[in-house]
């Protein structure tokens, strides 16, 4: 289960399968969170995605029999200038699709394109007003 932030709350959350790996996929108000516990012993959960919604460019059902969910990430939002595409295996597609899209239209324009307001952290996503040269999540120095 993830820590939640002041004033987060989770919306939607079941175990999917995000390519070949299992794990729960958690979606709060803010957030769109994957977790997954390595094959074997240990107990202990891994988080392998944990990004801003403000981070989503798209998402999308693909597949005829076999539905996935299909986000597609704004480019640059996970480092380099590359868009990434991230594909999950769950129950009903349709459903978190209509739920991230409604999420999305909430999201104020100056959080979509945060070169008008302020820079996104390549490691951890987290949007930064432009008056500061660290995240204020991780401490990772400004890009230049």
């Amino acid at each position: 289960m993830p820590i939640l932030k002041p004033g987060e709350e989770i919306l939607a959350g079941e175990h999917t399968k995000f390519y070949d790996t299992q794990g729960y996929l958690t979606l709060t108000s803010r957030r769109l969170i994957f977790e997954y516990k390595p094959r074997g012993l240990s107990k202990k959960m891994y988080t392998s995605i944990d990004m801003l919604l403000e981070g989503i460019s798209n998402a999308f059902v693909e597949g005829v029999r076999k539905k996935k969910l299909v986000i597609i990430v704004r480019p640059g939002f996970f480092g380099k200038d590359v868009v990434s595409r991230l594909e999950f295996s769950v129950r009903d597609p349709d459903s978190w699709q209509n739920r991230l899209t409604e999420l999305r239209k909430s999201i104020p324009d100056t959080q979509v394109n945060p070169q008008a307001t302020g820079w996104i952290c390549p490691k951890c996503a987290t949007l930064n007003s432009s008056d500061t040269q660290k995240c204020d999540r991780c401490g990772l120095p400004r890009p230049r």
